[in-house]
């Protein structure tokens, strides 16, 4: 697809030539999460063990927080180069010069609080909906 163009603010750029941060963002968290949840599920401590229902929250809040840590960095060069068009290795090259590490986690504090509790909230969902459907006998 190296010859393919889109158009974007009137003006055409060249379609990136490496993996784009949105797709490495999607491919990556999925990875992680599942990793770090089933994990985490499997190690939790017996008191939470004994406590289902506050630790698959935890669980959840803990991969969720993980995962977005770790792709944050992806979700803000997708966004830089959504606003700027270009070229993705150019843009990474350019942002970590201008502040390094730092600047690719710039705004992180409140958006990882928002995250955590959302994929609490997402897995406990989740995992209630498991136990339904069982038992049901529709799994």
């Amino acid at each position: 697809l190296r010859g393919d163009r889109w158009l974007h603010r009137r003006r055409e750029l060249a379609q990136v030539d490496c993996p784009t941060p949105a797709t490495s963002l999607q491919a990556g968290g999925m990875a992680i999460w599942l990793s770090t949840r089933n994990g985490l599920e499997r190690s939790a401590p017996e008191s939470l063990q004994r406590s289902p229902w506050a630790r698959d929250w935890l669980v959840g809040m803990a991969s969720t927080a993980l995962t977005d840590a770790c792709t944050f960095p992806l979700d803000t060069l997708k966004k830089n180069l959504q606003a700027d068009g270009g070229s993705f290795p150019a843009l990474a090259r350019r942002l970590l010069l201008r502040g390094g590490w730092p600047r690719l986690y710039s705004g992180y504090g409140p958006r990882l609080a928002m995250q955590a509790v959302s994929g609490g909230l997402w897995n406990w969902v989740f995992v209630r909906g498991q136990e339904l459907f069982s038992s049901q006998g529709w799994t």
